[in-house]
């Protein structure tokens, strides 16, 4: 997959908020633990951002180096209720860690979607 670049300016988590450093709200770490708990709430949200952001998600899917999953739960909390990075970790913390696995298979679908979007379609030619 080739790698996309946008500057941070163009980022849609970066302009809603998901960097943000402030004093952590518990009403945000509640509803991203519940979020991700639900893999069926968690895996709509994430799919919905994934299409939604498209300058964040091209510059973080296609950074094979980086945690994609977690940046997907990160992402999906903010999309969904506008909870920073450091919110969504203190969430992840209270979940246990079969919680942790399914939410992280929710994670590798939502990336493996993506992947598949961005895959050149192989067309046949009939020269016949």
């Amino acid at each position: 997959m080739k790698r996309i670049y946008h500057g941070y300016n163009f980022w849609e988590d970066f302009r809603c908020g998901m960097y943000e450093q402030r004093e952590l709200r518990p009403r945000m770490i509640y509803d991203s633990l519940l979020l991700l708990k639900n893999k069926h709430n968690f895996y709509a949200a994430a799919h919905d951002m994934v299409n939604h952001w498209r300058y964040s998600a091209e510059h973080q899917l296609t950074d094979l180096t980086r945690n994609r999953r977690s940046w997907i739960g990160h992402a999906a909390c903010c999309f969904k209720h506008k909870a920073t990075m450091d919110e969504t970790i203190s969430a992840w913390q209270q979940l246990t860690k079969e919680e942790q696995r399914i939410a992280n298979s929710v994670a590798d679908t939502v990336i493996n979607e993506f992947e598949q979007k961005r895959k050149p379609s192989c067309l046949k030619l009939d020269l016949g």
